[in-house]
């Protein structure tokens, strides 16, 4: 005995077959608009002018806060003597004085001040030059303070009373002098801060 079955109707699009499709709604901003009022997509220009002007705040303040670049000064890094032998000369001559104490006046070995020592080189070589910082300032070839040279000299305003400086430039920014009261002659660089400050001026007799 064999049993059939019958489908009175055919299944048709059956329910578990049956995906719904994904429902997106658009919300409303109730703050600005009705409840039943249909929303409305912000243009490009309402996107863009808050992102801009962030932008312009942010820059303005960070120009406020930061601190210039200097550009650093560029010295003579020239070998001594090589076009003029005297300049030579007169560096092994300052350099020899290197210890000698600080004395107000000396013009010796036995101890020098700052134009004290710039007048016993130059007299080594036998050229007479100013006994005094100002007045060597004034007496020397100006000479360019980028342009610097072994053997030149460099006049500081180190102001408070105490007039002119005066020390020899050596090359590769540094240069000899006698300091003060209580040192000694010595090197010293122009990218110290105290003087580069105070460099005013540079001048030769070479």
């Amino acid at each position: 005995m064999h049993c059939q079955v019958r489908l009175e109707k055919p299944l048709r699009n059956p329910s578990f077959l049956r995906r719904r499709a994904p429902v997106i709604e658009l919300l409303p901003d109730s703050r600005s608009r009705g409840r039943d009022s249909p929303a409305r997509p912000r243009g490009f220009l309402e996107v863009l002018l808050p992102v801009t002007i962030l932008v312009v705040v942010a820059a303005l303040l960070g120009g406020c806060g930061s601190t210039p670049e200097t550009a650093a000064p560029s010295w003579s890094t020239a070998p001594a003597g090589s076009d003029d032998p005297r300049r030579a000369q007169l560096l092994t001559v300052a350099r020899e004085q290197i210890g000698v104490p600080y004395r107000y006046g000396g013009t010796d070995p036995r101890g020098f001040d700052c134009s004290g020592l710039v007048h016993y080189t130059h007299d080594s070589l036998g050229l007479a030059v100013p006994r005094t910082a100002d007045s060597q300032r004034r007496a020397a070839r100006p000479v360019p303070v980028g342009e610097l040279r072994p053997g030149d000299l460099l006049f500081f305003d180190v102001g408070a009373g105490k007039g002119w400086h005066v020390g020899i430039y050596e090359g590769g920014g540094q240069f000899i002098h006698a300091p003060s009261g209580g040192k000694r002659v010595s090197r010293a660089r122009l990218d110290n801060p105290y003087w580069r400050e105070r460099l005013v001026a540079a001048g030769t007799y070479l």
